[in-house]
């Protein structure tokens, strides 16, 4: 993407903050000069799955019915799936449900995000 980028942005502060990972790349053209890419905050996430760009959520297996039923009526059984519910926890793509979110400052994220605009 950088080859893409016109030289006042190339030699923005922004963009090798950017280039490090630290935040977006929040370009302001120079006067008379308009900007050819999009601005996209890289501190989200895209999902390899659906390509929705967005943070990704806390999913946990398992149903938190299951685990009211099985603490009331039993509770070695109902110790034994919290524990399996707890160590199950993953972040997932608030769209399609996959664990498949990587980050946009990422070179496949990068490439990914390219490739759906």
């Amino acid at each position: 993407m950088a080859e893409k980028l016109p030289e006042w942005v190339k030699t923005s502060m922004d963009y090798e903050r950017w280039k490090r990972g630290e935040g977006s790349l929040n370009i302001q053209a120079p006067a008379g000069a308009t900007p050819s890419i999009k601005q996209y905050d890289y501190s989200k996430y895209i999902c390899t799955a659906c390509r929705s760009v967005g943070t990704p959520k806390k999913v946990t297996k398992g149903s938190f019915w299951i685990e009211i039923v099985l603490w009331l009526f039993m509770i070695v059984p109902g110790l034994i799936y919290s524990i399996w519910r707890l160590t199950t926890k993953y972040n997932a793509c608030p769209i399609c449900q996959n664990p498949t979110m990587i980050p946009l400052s990422s070179p496949m994220g990068k490439q990914l995000l390219e490739q759906s605009s």
